[in-house]
């Protein structure tokens, strides 16, 4: 367990370093990396972070050290299923995203010459709007596809049609597609009266317990497939939609 724990740590080290060099230093900055929900972006701010998600996901390893990793996105996988178990339900869950976060950021801006800023997903403002299905990020064409169909559940439109995940949770790696089962029953966890039930507490420890439970949740069993299956949930870095439902679902401020 030591063993494996130093290497996922060194893994961390690898992908974030190999970027590191090109993050602006305090006192540097002369712009800000304003992040945006993806309802607030054009669609040709959507087209180019689409864009760059391709290229990171057909970039060579740069760790070098996972087994069965193929890219880059895979090693990125690996590192989320690896310390999954650490760092849910504990007090670092919401730093330790940031930093995952961060990381996914730098390397879409300088591995893929990204010039905008990690979007999110406003779950709020798309719970309220209607069923989960019409959430803009499950858009066929400016978005990232939409609900799996068939025994397996995989997605059959939008740009990530067809794409295959190798690194799995919980068992030996294997091919396997994007899927999702749409739930709107735990869509109901997105509600307003969820939030304002965590943002009213008054300790980090029932605050972070909260996040994870609600609006956390729903990001995973509303959209389902491949992010709500037990073995596979630690595996969400895999599914693409990670990128922006990891940046905080416009509410935990990763």
């Amino acid at each position: 367990m030591a063993a494996s724990w130093l290497k996922l740590v060194a893994l961390a080290v690898l992908v974030v370093s190999a970027v590191a060099r090109n993050i602006p230093r305090a006192g540097a900055c002369t712009s800000l990396n304003r992040r945006k929900s993806w309802n607030a972006l054009t669609r040709a701010e959507k087209t180019e972070y689409i864009r760059a998600e391709r290229c990171l996901m057909n970039h060579a390893p740069v760790a070098g050290n996972v087994a069965d990793a193929r890219n880059l996105w895979d090693e990125l996988h690996h590192l989320h299923i690896g310390q999954g178990q650490y760092v849910h339900y504990v007090g670092h869950f919401l730093p330790w995203h940031r930093y995952l976060v961060r990381a996914h950021e730098v390397l879409l801006q300088t591995l893929c010459n990204y010039n905008g800023a990690q979007p999110y997903w406003d779950e709020l403002t798309d719970y309220e709007a209607g069923p989960i299905g019409r959430s803009s990020v499950f858009d066929a064409q400016f978005g990232f596809g939409g609900n799996g169909v068939g025994r397996n559940r995989c997605i059959n439109n939008g740009p990530f049609r067809g794409h295959t995940l190798h690194i799995r949770a919980g068992e030996a790696n294997a091919d396997y597609c994007i899927s999702r089962r749409f739930n709107q029953t735990a869509w109901a966890w997105a509600s307003r009266q969820n939030i304002d039930e965590c943002f009213a507490e008054r300790k980090y420890t029932d605050a972070w317990w909260c996040y994870n439970l609600y609006p956390h949740s729903a990001g995973h069993v509303a959209v389902g497939g491949v992010v709500s299956r037990d073995s596979e949930t630690l595996a969400l870095a895999g599914t693409l939609l990670v990128s922006i439902t990891g940046s905080g679902h416009s509410l935990t401020g990763v």
